[in-house]
């Protein structure tokens, strides 16, 4: 008849807990990476010039997440943004887009902010504008949005569009934005001009069923 022995049943058991305390240990690891590896966050303040040529200053904040589609890494994108102007009016977006030009608004609207949509489940989400950018207007009481107006076109971008050289905290001038905006490699010239002529009917001909394309 066989009898086990109670120091090996002892020893398997302090084996399988330290198993799971290791397995335990792995996965808060990668929580924590894929948490705070994989976002990023950011704050500053910067000169923005308007048509008229006066100056004033807005507060930016942005949350940067690493987006994957289709087994692919699509890189940081922005998943939160807030702007907050001079008079205390603040836009705030969890949508996936780039800021591109401010400009005072024509009464009732006191701002425009226009925007380009990353992904196309975003230029699906905003009615296909054409050509792909949305135009968000303050009017007292709240933002709305419609398609950019033709006076837009061709203009360069006031916004600060890249952010990769720019660290917490910063003060950014308006004379240092196209030396910044130019160290994000590869990027489209409709994020530095607003581009009357560019279409994404057809990259984005395929309905997106709430993903990203």
């Amino acid at each position: 008849m066989r009898h086990d022995d109670p120091t090996n049943s002892e020893s398997r058991g302090r084996g399988k807990l330290w198993g799971l305390g290791f397995l335990a240990v792995v996965a808060l690891l990668i929580v924590w990476l894929v948490f705070f590896w994989g976002k990023q966050r950011k704050a500053w303040t910067e000169e923005v010039v308007l048509a008229d040529g006066s100056k004033i200053e807005v507060a930016r904040r942005l949350t940067l997440e690493k987006t994957y589609y289709e087994l692919f890494q699509a890189g940081l994108k922005p998943t939160f943004q807030r702007l907050r102007l001079p008079d205390g009016v603040t836009f705030e977006t969890e949508d996936r887009l780039i800021l591109l030009h401010l400009e005072r608004g024509d009464a009732p609207v006191r701002w425009a902010l226009l925007a380009a949509p990353v992904f196309c489940a975003t230029y699906d989400k905003f009615n296909r504008p054409e050509p792909p950018y949305i135009q968000f207007e303050y009017d007292g009481n709240g933002w709305n949005f419609r398609t950019v107006e033709p006076k837009h076109f061709g203009k360069t971008v006031n916004l600060l569009v890249s952010d990769k050289e720019i660290e917490n905290d910063a003060h950014v001038l308006a004379t240092s934005k196209p030396d910044l905006n130019s160290t994000w490699k590869g990027i489209a010239h409709s994020y530095l001009t607003i581009d009357g002529t560019k279409s994404l009917r057809e990259a984005c001909a395929q309905p997106t069923y709430g993903g990203q394309k």
